[in-house]
């Protein structure tokens, strides 16, 4: 999760939006 985290906190800059989603996704690969 560290490691995705600057990527999302880019596209957070660029799109708040996309945060939620990115969380979301990275939630569901750690259940996985």
């Amino acid at each position: 999760m560290a490691i995705r985290t600057p990527a999302i906190v880019a596209v957070s800059s660029t799109q708040p939006m996309t945060l939620t989603e990115a969380r979301s996704m990275i939630v569901g690969s750690s259940a996985r």
